[in-house]
């Protein structure tokens, strides 16, 4: 549907693993968008399972004063307690603190 509505091309359909699942879609171009001044950015990331492995990724956020809207975990599917992380936060690549 959002291929349809926003002119898109669908390079793979039917590729969930699981009936539940809710799917994001991105737009990827080549070119750099410049800051909107509202603008939000979103990284995928995953660490080793250790004791306090995701507080340390997370704490330069706070110092630096990066609001997150939006921290999702979803198992890595290749070893238990194996994790990839999906952060939202306000803001452009380009921002300083």
């Amino acid at each position: 549907m959002a291929a349809r509505v926003y002119g898109l091309k669908v390079i793979a359909s039917g590729i969930e693993d699981s009936p539940h699942n809710v799917t994001r879609f991105l737009v990827i171009g080549k070119a750099e968008v410049p800051p909107s001044g509202c603008d939000r950015t979103s990284i995928a990331f995953s660490i080793k399972d250790r004791v306090g492995a995701l507080h340390d990724m997370l704490v330069p956020f706070k110092k630096y004063r990066i609001n997150l809207t939006k921290i999702e975990s979803r198992p890595s599917k290749k070893k238990a307690w194996d994790y990839y992380f999906f952060v939202d936060m306000d803001g452009h690549k380009d921002n300083r603190g």
